[in-house]
Order: structure tokens, then C-alpha cells, then sequence
């Protein structure tokens, strides 16, 4: 059959639609054509489908009333064939010739026209058809598709074809077009042909996804008024797939009435600590980063001082940006990133949040769709019992309980969750088995629950392991192929990385990121920001073998609140001066940690007490020089009895001597007049009786 099958004066059907139907569909519908302009005319049109059926094989008399019923309503050729027996057609393209093509895109566009329903574009089609206006007053003198302006079908009322329900079968509608009208360009593009990647080829490393995520739970911050959203950092390898996570808190500003969030110097931290803590490859492949262009974002600048630190090793990929309109009729959209630019880091939040699912205060996936509403009861007496902690006294304000988890439970739960999903072995993570991140497992017997990695059966003594391997190999159960977790993955490749240095922190900081610091009077350099850096106040000992650093001077300092060991100072000109380590405030019951303190302290200490001792070692020398003249003078006293002649005058010479070199160089004149009392005192040594005692006088 190659010409179009007529059915009513008005209505055709395709011949390539009968011939994608089964054989007993298309004879069916041979037979009911056949009979159709009878049964539409006859009185009783129940009656004369019950014997028309007789005649068409597989056709209840019911079953061909109600083909030929709903026919007559919406003209349908299709409407007449029983799909069931024909699958093809739940997807052929093919349809009636009735509706001409520049008509059913001109329907088309109307149902993409009106944002919500259908309906109303057929209600707007039709009120086209009867007063020639559209809702916003333009005049049609045609209609696309059509030469002369459509007749009334006298069963429907309306031209053949254009009910509601076969205009739904007869312009079908593809999402990306409805998505693309109503939405934009970014909801389309998840209706288009996807483009698929493999992580097999990948090394470690060369592929970093950040972005920065809001946790469907409210929590309380220490000295805020509310609980709001936790936020975070976080970065994924694209080998591993090991994540590193930042979690900080969302402040609430009550006098300028918003919240303080996530910025983009906190990225810049957060990458800055990923290539300290994690490294780059330092290498031809190097490492890319994959940002968005919203907070975790690498401005150009940025982006050139870590090319340049890294020779070009590392670089940055911001991804594509659904900037544009989808026809020339709309206005450009905001702009929207491509979330699927870094398609690990995103999938990696809905994983994370499924593991904290149970918390308190979970707001849902869309609170506005499934949002708990007992949260508005939680955040009530949260209010509630906050008034109430500014009434008591602060030993029993900390004992009241908060219907909401307080963010240092929570950060400390998330990273918890964070280490049970990097140790997890059973995940689907693609290409796992063809990169060989498995390893084979065995155990003793087949009702053990204990199962050793190979390296355990080589260890085993020769007969035990020989008589173990036999039986592995001969029973069944015995051995399995295990995947390895994420983390296992990282911690035998991460070798290849090269970390940075702390001291390239003022090299690769914004210049506006410095902070200006005073050396104080203990020593220390000591700051405070809770809006940049967290809370708390930061100290770090100034001490620097490139320069000394005295109390009152002032520098400019880079200062990254994910390495707090570390703080950079710098000159005027950028260029850094020295690199300060933390002056940690241990726990008063650590008592290692306050050892440790007081061992840095007297280490200090001893430093400028051995400058101070060569200071003024000229006054230690004295006072050596001192100490043994009054020695030597005592001594001499004691003995004087028994000091006799050359003894007695050897005595009084050494102690003339260690007096002389305690005298500066004005006071030689005093050394002179001891020596001559010396010799007086050796020419009257003859007429001295054995029981006088030599006395020593010091003169004034």
C-alpha cells in the first residue's frame, strides 16, 4: 500500500503507520475502515459495532464501540488500533497527515508559551481560531499550516484534529524543547545526549574537583541568636575519588541582618592547604583544577601566580557557564555553572548527606518540598532556650541542651562520616576492577568471618602456608576479590605528589589577603579575625633565624586558617621576612602539651640568655677574677701562722695578680701601691716572730 488510507471525508491515515503494525493490527484496522462511515451514521452506533465485530476477527462488539467512539471524538486514526499488539507505535514518529508540520510547530510553540499547563495552550488555540486574536492581542489572517482559515467538524466543533487529547498524541512534546522554553538553556541540558568518561587513564593527582556545598542541617554556633546552615569546602581526586573537606560555620550578623558565608579568600585557603597538605605532580601531566565560577572560584590572577610558582604544572579549568538565552525571544539568564564540569565533587555531596540523614535539624533535599515541618517547632525553642541562657549564670547556661546539634558536635560527625565512606570497600565507583584496585582475600575456613590479605598467607611458616594454599585453592569459599576503599587507593599513590612549601604562602596569596601584625612585648605576634581566620585569637612566636625581630615592629603577614602552624611575614615590597611558628595554649590537663610549651619557652630563654652572657662577659670575668682574690685573700689569712718567707710572699703576690685583673686600665695605678707594699712588707719578713700572724690590709 503506498496512498494514504481514507477513512472520513476529512481524515487519512499514513500508510507507513499501517505497515509498523503487527498483521492482525493492520487487517483489524482494514475491516473497521471498511465499516466506519456506517457505523458513524447508523442510529444506534452500539448496535452496529456489535455486528460489525462479528465480522472482524479479534474485535469485541465492546471493544470496537468504544475504538470507533473515541475515533469520532478526536480523529485519531490510531484511536481505532489496538496498540497492544503493535509496540511500535508507543514510539514511531509517524503520524497522521491531518495536522500539516508548520502546524504542530506552531502548537508547539504555543505550549512552550505558557509556563504551566498544556490546557491553557489548547484553550489559547482554539480562542485563535474563533477571533483570530492571541492572549496578547496579535491578529492571525492564517494559520501556519494552513491555505484557507479551518473548518468546524461537526462532531467536535472545532477543526479535525485539534482536540485536546490529539493534539497530545500528534505533537509530541520532547523535554529539552519544553525544559529550553520554560527554564532556559541549564534545565535542558540534562535532556541531551550525554558525554561519557572513563576514570581508567587518569593518574593520581592530575585531577582536582572543588566546590563548595550548603548542608541540609541547621545547627547552633557558640554566641549566635539562630541556628543556620554549616558550610564547607571540598576537593575530590579524580583518580581516588578521596575527598578532603573544610567545614566552618554560617554567622549571623544581627545588626546588618544577614548572614556572613563562605568567600573567596577561604577557597584560595583551601586550595592553597590542599597543595601543602596533598601536593601536585610535578610532572609533563601535571595537575588541573576544576572550579566553578561561583565562591570556589580561581580568579586569573590567582591562577597565574600558582603557574608561574609551579612552572606550569599547575593549571585551572573553570568550566562552562549557561550564560546564554536558548531562542533570541528571552533575555539572558544570570548565569549558571555546569555542574556536570566536575561531576565527582557534586555527586560526592549527596553521598555525605545520606550518611548524616539521621542528625537533628535536617531541613530536607528541598525544604520546600519535603522539608520537615517540625523544624520551625525546633528553631522556636531553640529562640526559646537561648533567652533563657542570657538569664542564668554561666556555670548553669552551659548545662542547658539545645534542640539542635552545636557545630562543633557537627563538624566533628561529619568528619567521621567523611573517614567511614574514604574506608568504605563497597561503593561502585567506575572503573575500579580495570585499573586493578582490588585485592584477593582468603580465610581458614568457610565458616570464619576474619579475612587476611595475601601478604598474610606468605608470612605463615612454610608447612602451614604450603598446607594452607592447598586447601584454599581446592575449597570453595575460601577466597574472595575485594574492592579497595578510596582511602587505601590515595595512601599507596599520594607518593607521587609534590607538596608546597610553607613559605610560599606570600607568593601565592592575594596581595590584599595580608594582614598587618606588631611584634608584642613577650615576643609574640598575636591576632584575632572570627569573620576571616574563625574564632579565637592566633599566636605565633616571633623568632627568625634570617632576622631579628624586636618588640614593637610591624609587618605585613599572610596567614592560611587551614595551616595555622605557619604565619608568613613579609616586608613592604612583598618580599617575605620571616616564617613564625604557632605559640600553641595547650589543654590544662595536657600536661605533655604544657611540657612541651615550657620546654619551647626555656629554649627561648636559653637562646637569649647565652647573648646575653657574651654581652657582658667582660662583668662575668670580674666577677670570676673577684672571687678568687677574696679566695686567695681568705686563704692566706687562715695560714698565716705557717706561711713563711718565699711561701708567704708567693701568696700575697698571687692575690696582688687576680686583683690587678679586676682593675681597668685607670686603676693600674692601685696595683702599683699593693706591689710596693708587698716588697716593704718582704723586707720586714726577717724581724717578724714565729707566732705573728702576716696580715693583709686593703687600703682605702
Amino acid at each position: 500500500m503506498t496512498a494514504p488510507l481514507q477513512l472520513t471525508s476529512s481524515v487519512q491515515i499514513d500508510p507507513r503507520v499501517i505497515q509498523s503494525l503487527s498483521r492482525t493490527a493492520a487487517t483489524q484496522l482494514l475491516l473497521i475502515a471498511e465499516e466506519l462511515p456506517r457505523l458513524l451514521a447508523a442510529p444506534s452506533m452500539r448496535a452496529a459495532c456489535n455486528r460489525a465485530a462479528q465480522g472482524i476477527p479479534g474485535v469485541t462488539g465492546r471493544a470496537l464501540y468504544n475504538r470507533v467512539r473515541r475515533f469520532a471524538r478526536t480523529h485519531d486514526p490510531l484511536d481505532l488500533v489496538d496498540r497492544r499488539d503493535s509496540s511500535k507505535l508507543w514510539t514511531a514518529t509517524v503520524r497522521p497527515v491531518g495536522l500539516p508540520a508548520a502546524f504542530r510547530e506552531f502548537y508547539r510553540g504555543l505550549r512552550e508559551k505558557h509556563q504551566r499547563v498544556a490546557t491553557m495552550a489548547h484553550a489559547e488555540l482554539i480562542e485563535i481560531w474563533r477571533s483570530h486574536y492571541d492572549v496578547s492581542g496579535k491578529y492571525y489572517d492564517k494559520i501556519p499550516g494552513y491555505d484557507r482559515w479551518p473548518e468546524a467538524s461537526p462532531t467536535t466543533g472545532m477543526p479535525v484534529g485539534w482536540s485536546y487529547d490529539s493534539l497530545q498524541r500528534s505533537v509530541p512534546e520532547h523535554p529539552w524543547d519544553t525544559a529550553a522554553a520554560r527554564q532556559g538553556l541549564a534545565a535542558a541540558s540534562g535532556y541531551r545526549p550525554p558525554v561519557r568518561t572513563t576514570r581508567v587513564g587518569l593518574r593520581i593527582g592530575e585531577r582536582v574537583e572543588f566546590d563548595d556545598h550548603q548542608f541540609d542541617t541547621k545547627v547552633h554556633f557558640a554566641g549566635q541568636s539562630r541556628a543556620m546552615r554549616p558550610v564547607c569546602f571540598g576537593g575530590v581526586d579524580g583518580l581516588s575519588s578521596f575527598v578532603s573537606l573544610a567545614v566552618r560555620p554560617t554567622l549571623w550578623d544581627d545588626a546588618a541582618e544577614q548572614k556572613r558565608t563562605l568567600t573567596e579568600f577561604q577557597f584560595r585557603c583551601f586550595v592553597l592547604w590542599w597543595l601543602s597538605e596533598h601536593g601536585y605532580r610535578n610532572d609533563e601531566a601535571g595537575t588541573t583544577l576544576f572550579t566553578e565560577r561561583g565562591t570556589a572560584v580561581i580568579r586569573a590572577d590567582f591562577e597565574a601566580r600558582l603557574r608561574a610558582f609551579t612552572g606550569g604544572r599547575v593549571r585551572v579549568s573553570a568550566g562552562s557557564m549557561f550564560s546564554e538565552s536558548a531562542h533570541p525571544g528571552q533575555y539572558a539568564p544570570r548565569g549558571k555553572g555546569n555542574f556536570r564540569h566536575k561531576a565527582a565533587i557534586e555527586g560526592f555531596w549527596s553521598i555525605l548527606e545520606n550518611v548524616l540523614d539521621r542528625l537533628p535539624g535536617r531541613m530536607g533535599s528541598n525544604q520546600r518540598l519535603n522539608g520537615p515541618a517540625e523544624l520551625h517547632g525546633r528553631e522556636m525553642v531553640l529562640a526559646k532556650t537561648l533567652d533563657l541562657a542570657r538569664t542564668l549564670p554561666p556555670a548553669l547556661a552551659e548545662q542547658l541542651m539545645f534542640p539542635v546539634l552545636p557545630f562543633g558536635t557537627f563538624s566533628k560527625l561529619t568528619y567521621a562520616a567523611l573517614d567511614a565512606v574514604l574506608a568504605d570497600q563497597d561503593h561502585d565507583l567506575e572503573g575500579w576492577e580495570d585499573l586493578g584496585f582490588v585485592r584477593m582475600e582468603w580465610r581458614s575456613d568457610a565458616g570464619s568471618h576474619l579475612w587476611l590479605p595475601q601478604q598474610a598467607l606468605t608470612q605463615l611458616p612454610d608447612a602451614e602456608r604450603m598446607a594452607l594454599a592447598s586447601r584454599i585453592s581446592s575449597e570453595e569459599g575460601l577466597t574472595r576479590c575485594v574492592r579497595l576503599s578510596r582511602r587505601d587507593v590515595w595512601e599507596s599513590h599520594k607518593g607521587q605528589l609534590t607538596q608546597l612549601a610553607p613559605s610560599a604562602l606570600c607568593r601565592l596569596m592575594d596581595p590584599e589577603d595580608a594582614i598587618e601584625v606588631t611584634v608584642t612585648r613577650q615576643s609574640l605576634v598575636e591576632f584575632q579575625d572570627t569573620a576571616r581566620f574563625g574564632p579565637g585569637t592566633f599566636r605565633f612566636l616571633a623568632q627568625s633565624r634570617q632576622r631579628e625581630l624586636h618588640p614593637g615592629d610591624k609587618f605585613a603577614a599572610f596567614f592560611n586558617p587551614l595551616t595555622p602552624r605557619w604565619l608568613q611575614l613579609v616586608d613592604s615590597k612583598g618580599a617575605p621576612v620571616a616564617l613564625l611558628e604557632s605559640w600553641e595554649a595547650p589543654s590544662r590537663n595536657d600536661l605533655d602539651g604544657i611540657k612541651r610549651q615550657m620546654g619551647k619557652q626555656a629554649a627561648w630563654e636559653a637562646d637569649r640568655k647565652v647573648r646575653l652572657a657574651g654581652r657582658h662577659f667582660d662583668e662575668a670575668e670580674q666577677r670570676a677574677h673577684l672571687a678568687e682574690h677574696n679566695r686567695l685573700v681568705a686563704e692566706a689569712a687562715g695560714k698565716g701562722q705557717g706561711v713563711r718567707g718565699k711561701e708567704a710572699e708567693a701568696l700575697a703576690r698571687r692575690a696582688a695578680e687576680v686583683g690587678r685583673a679586676m682593675l681597668p686600665a685607670e686603676d693600674v695605678e692601685v696595683a702599683e701601691v699593693i706591689d710596693e707594699r708587698i716588697t716593704m712588707e718582704r723586707q720586714a719578713e726577717e724581724t717578724l716572730e714565729p707566732d705573728e700572724v702576716i696580715q693583709l690590709r686593703a687600703e682605702s
